[in-house]
Order: C-alpha cells, then structure tokens, then sequence
C-alpha cells in the first residue's frame, strides 16, 4: 500500500473516530488515551495533520474529504473492514455501543462503501465474540 494511501486511511479513521467518540457530547479521558494510541501525535504531526499543540490542522479535514471520495475504490472489502474495526474499538472506548455511536458507524461504512448486509455481518460478530456490548437501548 502507498504511503499516501495510508496517510489517506489515517486521515479517515481518525475524523471519523473523533465524530463517533463526540457524538455522545462527552469526551473522556481514556478517549482521549484510545486516540494517542491509535493516532499518535508524534506522527499526526509528522504528516502534516497536527500542529506543534497536537490540534488539528485544516490538512487533516482536506485528506479526510479526499479519502472519502478516493478509499472505496483503493481498498479491499477486508482492508475496509480493518478500518471499521478501528472505528468500532474507538465507539467501544467506554464499553458500550450506543445508539448514536451505532449510527455514525452506519455512516462510515457506507462511505466506504461497505454492503449494509456484510457490515451488520460484521458487527453482530463482534458483539457475539463478545468485544462489543450494546446499550440498554438493545441497539
């Protein structure tokens, strides 16, 4: 995979994993420790996507808006499911896979182009195995 596609997949998976942890309206701690383990600033910088303060940079909205029109047809149906996994282990940050949280994945795989009947799949697998619960709500 070319380096540019990989800066394009980290731009995604990070936009899309800052919507999905705020989409609660409150941002933790250990969200915020998922985030520098799985975008570390170091490297955020190094890409042009952070500035010296760790905050983003108007580039990190540009190659996010460029990966959504450009990843569905570069990767795999398992490499966009690799990225989904991510995503789903930012909204299980706090244990739980809200509602609304269900909602902004339902978002992501469809801008990946992900089948709605393989990504259902996909995620009741993972609350089989146990890696993800639900909320109260039973989504």
């Amino acid at each position: 995979m070319s380096t540019d596609h990989r800066r394009l997949q980290l731009a995604f998976a990070y936009h899309m994993a800052r919507q999905i942890l705020e989409v609660d309206e409150e941002f933790l701690a250990g969200e915020q420790r998922f985030l520098d383990q799985q975008f570390p600033p170091d490297l955020m910088r190094e890409l042009g996507f952070f500035d010296a303060a760790d905050q983003p940079l108007p580039a990190l909205a540009e190659a996010a808006n460029e990966a959504i029109s450009l990843l569905p047809d570069l990767l795999t149906l398992g490499e966009k499911l690799s990225m989904m996994e991510q995503l789903v282990e930012a909204s299980a940050a706090d244990g739980v896979l809200a509602a609304e949280e269900v909602d902004a994945l339902a978002a992501a795989a469809a801008m990946l182009e992900i089948p709605n009947d393989t990504w259902q799949e996909h995620v009741e697998n993972l609350v089989s195995s146990g890696r993800l619960s639900r909320d109260q709500s039973g989504v």
